[in-house]
């Protein structure tokens, strides 16, 4: 396994963990819905004691398992930092070999790295921290009883309406970025957490590069590339034509060929690595006739549903079907503890339901369209396996 696909492995399982909250969370709002449908005196409930405690229950019943799986998520992260330095600097070491020189112990390299480590780790508190689940509950539940004692009995499933609706939208936190784009917890974690392990492994390279003295760098490669990176991976910069290629200037490799991009490598989302060389000395991971086999592969792509796709275009609709399953099943598992609250509320559950298998068909469509090109569907990221956390019994 490499480290690009052991770091995205492992914040895979990271972010799971926090969706089988979210899971638990929409079977939890949904139990407390279905109960205040069932209450008569909703207007002498809402300013009693039993509807504090009643919120305050399920607020701590969430709290736990969020709790739970940072702990967990803790561990994990602690645990990709030693495996990543331990790889990167065993690769060190081969390179090294070369100029019959020693590296620092790997103690030396963790503690150099640790404060990046330290970091992440801040950030993923920070996120955890900045769960809006509290207020948020407590506020969709307060209004739903409210416009049930306004409404009546007519009115109960358009409450109910407005209550799974806001629910399902802002999920346990949802995370709010200058720009103005928000988006889940979960997601968030993961999309921060490769960038940061990316760092933590460059910290590493760029430490391994100046004990050997190496004079160039060499881009990772892999298999459906993004398009603005596709050219670039594989290729050796000197230095400073490096230097220039993450600035976002014209740089060329040592074969003569320019290059430019507006996203560095490794930053943005980006998946790809780059490791110290010694131009000249060190031999390419991959040949060239092996790069242009990935370029070739990657614009052959798939035709899905009457259009082509790079294999790049096909693993992001690959990720936008696992996101879409991820979030209806939360819907579902709402609806399916109102279902029987209300004819509407039982309709929509069956549709939630149709939606989450016409979702499931084409993922296994667009699978075994990609079968072919040794791309697996990858379900962990769609739902929570039988075994996880996400079938076990609600926390007391």
């Amino acid at each position: 396994m490499n480290l690009e696909t052991s770091i995205e492995q492992s914040t895979d399982i990271i972010q799971n963990r926090l969706t089988t909250v979210e899971l638990l969370y929409m079977t939890v709002a949904g139990k407390r819905l279905k109960d205040i449908s069932d209450i008569e005196e909703l207007t002498t409930y809402l300013y009693s004691a039993g509807f504090l405690d009643d919120v305050n229950g399920d607020l701590r019943k969430i709290r736990k398992a969020l709790s739970a799986a940072h702990k967990q998520n803790l561990k994990d992260m602690d645990a990709l930092f030693k495996g990543v330095t331990a790889d990167v600097y065993s690769a060190g070491k081969e390179t090294a070999e070369y100029k019959d020189t020693r590296l620092s112990p790997l103690t030396s390299y963790r503690q150099e790295a640790s404060p990046l480590l330290r970091q992440t780790m801040r950030n993923y508190e920070a996120m955890a921290k900045s769960t809006t689940v509290n207020e948020d509950y407590k506020k969709t539940i307060r209004r739903y009883v409210n416009r049930l004692t306004i409404g009546g009995e007519d009115n109960a499933p358009a409450a109910m309406r407005h209550a799974i609706r806001e629910l399902t939208e802002q999920g346990i936190s949802t995370i709010d970025y200058q720009s103005g784009h928000s988006v889940r917890m979960d997601s968030a974690v993961r999309n921060s957490l490769m960038t940061e392990y990316t760092n933590i492994v460059q910290g590493v390279q760029n430490k391994i590069g100046e004990e050997i003295g190496a004079d160039g760098w060499e881009v990772s490669a892999h298999e459906h590339s993004a398009e603005d990176h596709i050219d670039i991976q594989g290729r050796t910069f000197t230095n400073a034509e490096f230097e220039k290629l993450q600035n976002g200037e014209n740089a060329e490799d040592v074969e003569g060929n320019t290059c430019q991009t507006d996203r560095p490598i490794g930053m943005w989302n980006c998946r790809h690595l780059f490791f110290p060389v010694l131009i000249g000395i060190s031999v390419p991971a991959h040949t060239k006739d092996e790069l242009e086999a990935l370029q070739e592969r990657n614009e052959d792509g798939i035709d899905f549903h009457g259009k082509h796709f790079t294999l790049y275009k096909a693993e992001q609709q690959q990720r936008q079907l696992e996101t879409a399953m991820r979030r209806e099943r939360e819907n579902l598992n709402l609806l399916k503890e109102v279902r029987g609250t209300d004819p509407k509320m039982e309709r929509g559950y069956r549709e939630s339901k149709a939606r989450l298998a016409a979702l499931r068909g084409e993922y296994e469509q667009l699978g075994e369209a990609l079968q072919p090109k040794a791309m697996r569907m990858k379900w962990e990221r769609s739902y929570v396996p039988r075994g996880s956390a996400g079938s076990a019994k609600l926390p007391d």
